[in-house]
């Protein structure tokens, strides 16, 4: 882990000073789960803060700036990269050019193609910005006043499959009572040394790699004690059905993005869910 008392230091200023102009009302928190078809963007604002995770594919930069700009966000406190592929990465280079970005979170290992266009107009981008990433191998907690982060990385473990997947970032975000799993793309791999390690209830989870199938997500679904889940899926590439029935039959509520961008409010009375 790298600069981490850089970090902590930028944390507890922001925490204090305030950063963003979107209005989510007080002591709340909206989140954004964008519709950018098969491609990871969320972004989450109190109003006072706005912390963006992953940005999508390259094509995908114009609705996220839009999507900024309609929530009257004029400055990112925290972008977190999950990890190097394109559909988490590609609209960065376009953030980082419009909009000031304070700190940039990504994950400590080496993409399976350094030279794809994608990783390497990223790594062009931040040198542009004059920025340097926190690199997160382990765990890094972040507060920005009710937002509570928890980043964690893949602590070194090695991966002969999936690499770029299995070594996501992992954020939980707690808000007011209220728990936020972002799973990344993580696949079996990393799922079953997750459950090894142990998790924590959630009420809303973003169902890792976009829906996609494997044979350790029950255990993961059952672990977390979901209550909503959010899949970023299009028409072309949609969520597997054994996604959708696994989650069906633990009684949670299951958003497409497909079906339009999820938006989620978090206060003291709990959540609220709609979509457009």
């Amino acid at each position: 882990m790298k600069h981490l008392s850089r970090l902590l230091v930028l944390a507890l200023l922001l925490s204090l000073t305030g950063c963003g102009r979107a209005d989510a009302g007080a002591n709340s928190m909206t989140v954004l789960y964008l519709d950018v078809g098969k491609a990871d963007c969320t972004i989450l604002t109190d109003g006072a803060h706005t912390v963006l995770i992953d940005c999508a594919e390259t094509d995908d930069s114009e609705t996220i700036l839009s999507v900024l700009k309609e929530n009257r966000i004029s400055q990112i406190d925290l972008l977190i990269v999950t990890h190097f592929d394109k559909d988490h990465i590609g609209g960065v280079p376009e953030v980082l050019s419009s909009f000031s970005v304070l700190c940039v979170i990504e994950p400590d290992y080496e993409p399976e193609n350094p030279e794809a266009e994608a990783y390497t107009a990223y790594r062009a981008a931040l040198d542009r910005a004059g920025l340097t990433p926190e690199v997160i191998s382990d765990s890094l907690d972040v507060t920005f006043d009710e937002m509570q982060l928890s980043i964690l990385g893949a602590g070194g473990a090695v991966y002969e499959k999936n690499v770029d997947n299995n070594n996501s970032l992992v954020v939980t975000v707690a808000h007011c009572g209220n728990r936020f799993f972002f799973a990344g793309d993580i696949e079996k791999q990393r799922i079953a040394d997750l459950l090894e390690a142990g998790v924590t209830s959630c009420d809303v989870l973003k169902v890792p790699h976009h829906g996609v199938y494997s044979k350790q997500l029950p255990a993961l679904f059952a672990a977390l004690g979901v209550k909503d889940a959010v899949i970023t899926c299009s028409e072309k590439n949609p969520a597997d059905k054994e996604t959708v029935d696994g989650l069906d039959a633990l009684g949670c509520r299951v958003w497409q993005t497909v079906n339009g961008t999820v938006r989620v409010i978090s206060n003291q009375n709990g959540i609220i869910i709609s979509q457009k």
